[in-house]
């Protein structure tokens, strides 16, 4: 004969069990969603990453994406059933039916929701994030090492025409006169004007934090090459601080460059006009 306690037990045990079944088939069907809409959405992943998101930052949008519904999901779920309790107890008179909005269980099945939605994200996150860094680099890295004080970094752009060219270097002295001349990685002392003989500006900077000392002369500079396209190169020249140190800090300040002139192409054709109609007094 079955106690009270056994009842108990055989009813939580079931409850649990069904949970688990429900998690997994939960879990499976979020995971073949998210799959596909990797798959559907990897054009806008390249140009992401052409703007300069990182494997991490891909990573991170799928799992906030995924936190999004999972709240958005358990809310509107907490409310429907809520209502359709109300509607049964109240309208069509089902007194059996009572909803307890302090029970374990809604709280154990709201949690349930998020867990399966976050834990299926994982695996389509990676997979968005193999896109933009096909290798076991997950991070951008300077592709060039400094010799001595010395760190000469060819960054991943190139114009096409010598206008162009001028009109992405006053573009830059722009963002570093203004926008970009506080940073949480740096400070912008000094921004010289535009070269438009030689294509290059040059600015001093300090990395932070300021009590290191550590000061620099950056160099923005564009060659053409043989081909007619015009390639980017930083030279940077350390002033003072400590070499470990500049080293180090430095990747930051080169990061916030890199990302910037590949912003270039995400600008409005009026924007672009607009710097290229001042480069040309320039150059």
């Amino acid at each position: 004969m079955l106690t009270l306690s056994k009842i108990f037990v055989y009813s939580v045990g079931g409850g649990f069990t069904y949970i688990i079944v429900l998690m997994i088939i939960s879990l499976l069907a979020v995971l073949n969603t998210l799959i596909n809409s990797v798959q559907q959405r990897k054009r806008d992943i390249f140009v992401y990453a052409s703007l300069g998101l990182s494997p991490f930052g891909a990573v991170l949008m799928f799992l906030i994406e995924s936190l999004t519904y999972a709240v958005l999901a358990s809310t509107i779920g907490y409310l429907i059933g809520y209502a359709l309790n109300t509607i049964l107890t109240l309208i069509l008179g089902f007194e059996m039916f009572s909803y307890n909005v302090s029970s374990f269980f809604v709280s154990l099945s709201i949690i349930s929701i998020m867990v399966t939605c976050m834990g299926a994200s994982i695996y389509p996150s990676i997979l968005a994030s193999k896109m933009i860094t096909p290798s076991l680099q997950r991070r951008w890295k300077p592709p060039t090492e400094p010799r001595g004080d010395q760190w000469e970094v060819p960054l991943p752009f190139r114009a096409t025409t010598r206008d162009e060219a001028g009109g992405i270097l006053v573009y830059l002295k722009e963002y570093f006169s203004e926008l970009g001349a506080i940073r949480p990685a740096y400070r912008v002392l000094r921004v010289s004007d535009v070269d438009g003989k030689n294509l290059s500006f040059s600015l001093h900077v300090m990395l932070i934090p300021s009590e290191l000392g550590i000061s620099q002369k950056v160099t923005l500079q564009e060659t053409v090459q043989k081909d007619g396209t015009f390639l980017f190169t930083m030279t940077i020249e350390r002033e003072g601080g400590d070499y470990n140190q500049w080293r180090i800090r430095n990747y930051y300040f080169i990061d916030d460059v890199r990302k910037q002139i590949l912003l270039w192409r995400s600008l409005s054709t009026d924007e672009r006009k607009k710097y290229l109609a001042r480069a040309v007094t320039l150059i």
